[in-house]
């Protein structure tokens, strides 16, 4: 018994659509209390549209490499400035300043971003390292 809006997609559509527009125009506006209210009921219900999974953006986010990034996110969060910052530092480092040379560095970044990350959660999704430091801190039980 949901109303038509929700159980077609359509409000999830009207949803995100509504989300860009207003991120595009939201920096018309001074910094009042009122832009961070706005913002606040965009995202819940961006979130609500979401939720329901009636339409097709819902329904990408469930699809196989969705479900992978999200598995991997964690780890793309950890490593991503890192990368970033030593190829940054390398591209620096050549003096060639030009935007194939850019496209190419991001292209890299985003590679090595995703290689590093599908390696470490295929470490029993959890990093070793840190494993045997809180296994080392952790008191011993007395048998």
């Amino acid at each position: 018994c949901m109303p038509a809006l929700f159980s077609s997609g359509a409000f999830e559509y009207l949803s995100i659509g509504f989300s860009m527009v207003w991120f595009f125009w939201l920096h018309q506006f001074s910094e009042t209390y009122w832009v961070y209210i706005v913002n606040m009921i965009v995202v819940a219900c961006d979130l609500y549209a979401i939720a329901i999974r009636r339409g097709k953006i819902s329904h990408l986010f469930e699809t196989k490499p969705m479900i992978y990034l999200g598995n991997i996110s964690m780890y793309i969060f950890i490593t991503h400035y890192l990368i970033r910052m030593y190829v940054d530092r390398i591209v620096k480092v050549t003096g060639i300043g030009s935007l194939p040379v850019a496209i190419c560095e991001v292209v890299i970044i985003l590679l090595l971003t995703f290689v590093a990350s599908s390696w470490l959660n295929k470490k029993n999704g959890k990093l070793a390292y840190f494993d045997r430091i809180v296994d080392s801190i952790r008191p011993k039980k007395k048998t």
